[in-house]
């Protein structure tokens, strides 16, 4: 992976978490509060400054009732993970 496509992963849980947060008109202390956490660290973590564990993200994430879920799939192959309902 290139210097160009780590740095957009690097940003991927931030990212995702702003918009969620955004979505739910969230301030990062209101996200901090209820997960549990510093607001420096949502902070850090939707600056791309850090990057969270899954225990800490799937914890965030479940603050604004989002379940993480992880899907691996075969490099070469295009087919996207299914969706449970």
């Amino acid at each position: 992976m290139g210097p160009t496509k780590s740095a957009v992963v690097d940003r991927l849980a931030g990212n995702v978490l702003r918009l969620a947060r955004l979505e739910r008109g969230m301030t990062q202390r209101e996200l901090a509060d209820v997960a549990g956490v510093a607001q420096s660290t949502i902070a850090r973590i939707e600056s791309g400054a850090r990057q969270p564990s899954l225990p800490l993200l799937a914890r965030v994430l479940a603050a604004i009732d989002l379940e993480m879920r992880i899907c691996l799939v075969a490099l070469r192959r295009t087919r996207r993970c299914a969706r449970r309902d």
